[in-house]
């Protein structure tokens, strides 16, 4: 019996976690951003701008698949879509910030061109929410977006970019460097792409995905029940490890303190440690399913709930003795708090295997057909 997508979907959310001890690395090594070479440093932020450029895409796929004539479903779906690009948009700022700067005798200005237009475009962000929100659900909706696109302006590097380059002659390296990477230009100089997808009426064939019809049978309800935990569990820890990344890329060495840093590491510790237990009831409230080697197969996910709340009581205990007596001791402590964690991940991914050894095809179907697992997938 396989279940992959199970057995490696917590892995893959757990490691979020792990990831807090790189990005706590930078602020921990001292307050100004790090100099990289300008290459390098492109790279970076175009690898950002990929990142950021899935999510947006994926939401204006959901868009364009809407049926527009529904004007109150219509405002929910872009409403939810601008909500996501607007977590992705602060997981890029945080990218970017850990980045460092170009070594370009421009570079200072140079980020800070881009931390200009990173303002606005919180400014543009916040006006569009507002007229998102202010779209007349009885009204043509495709007509009322149109008239939000027409009237919101467009997002561009370039000109801050330019207006540097014109008084230091080596900022143009970075904007060659962005041209030279068609994806990433189409992000940061495009004066388009941050809009979401236009709609242009009726609606789009979507491909049928798994049955979003009610679980009846027991065994229905096990998987229904398994999914929709894990899946709920994953978000909500990537969404605590997107607002640790947001506060680490806010964070200024100049004005917060080492204690702040560590605090910070805590409430995120704090945050998973919570959620996990929540996990663990909803896994452990469930009936086993009813297959041969069923409550064996329940017990596999119960174990798991009891050893990932383990794990994150464990990790907040260390995080909570660690020496906040200056930056440099806050980075001494965390080391290897990472690969702790992730050992620890690993043995709780591992122990799925043990499923291999059960032949549960009604499960197997189940997994894959379900509308709950399909984030799993």
């Amino acid at each position: 019996m396989s279940f992959g997508i199970i057995r490696r979907q917590p892995a893959i959310g757990l490691a979020a976690a792990a990831i807090l001890t790189a990005a706590f690395g930078f602020a921990a090594c001292g307050d100004s951003a790090k100099t990289v070479p300008a290459d390098d440093w492109v790279t970076s932020i175009c690898d950002a701008a990929a990142r950021y450029q899935k999510v947006s895409d994926a939401q204006g796929e959901k868009i364009v698949a809407l049926d527009f004539s529904d004007t109150k479903a219509s405002k929910k779906a872009l409403s939810n879509a601008f909500g996501e690009t607007d977590k992705a948009s602060d997981t890029l700022r945080s990218d970017f910030d850990k980045a460092g700067k170009p070594d370009l005798k421009s570079g200072d200005d140079v980020v800070k061109a881009f931390h200009d237009q990173f303002k606005e475009n919180d400014t543009r962000s916040a006006e569009l929410k507002k007229k998102i929100d202010g779209i007349d659900e009885k009204g043509d909706f495709t007509e009322q977006f149109q008239k939000i696109v027409s009237a919101t302006p467009d997002i561009n590097f370039k000109p801050k970019l330019e207006a540097i380059a014109d008084k230091q002659a080596d900022a143009q390296q970075v904007i060659d460097g962005i041209d030279g990477k068609p994806d990433c230009a189409d992000l940061y100089f495009s004066t388009d792409s941050d809009s979401a997808a236009e709609p242009t009426g009726g609606s789009t064939p979507v491909a049928k995905g798994p049955t979003s019809t009610p679980a009846k049978t027991v065994n229905e309800k096990w998987v229904a029940g398994i999914c929709t935990s894990f899946t709920g569990w994953v978000k909500d820890i990537d969404d605590a490890n997107t607002e640790l990344q947001t506060g680490l890329g806010k964070f200024d060495a100049s004005k917060d303190s080492p204690k702040d840093l560590k605090q910070k590491l805590v409430d995120f510790l704090k945050t998973g440690q919570t959620e996990t237990k929540n996990l663990k009831k909803e896994i452990d409230a469930l009936k086993a399913p009813d297959v041969k080697d069923g409550a064996a197969i329940h017990k596999v996910f119960t174990q798991a709930g009891t050893d990932l709340v383990k794990i994150f009581d464990s990790a907040v205990a260390d995080a909570e003795k660690i020496n906040a007596s200056s930056f440099r001791s806050v980075s001494d402590d965390i080391t290897g708090f990472e690969s702790k964690i992730a050992e620890s991940f690993d043995a709780v991914g591992a122990a799925f295997d043990d499923l291999d050894s059960y032949n549960a095809p009604e499960l197997e179907k189940a997994f894959t057909s379900r509308s709950e697992c399909s984030d799993l997938n």
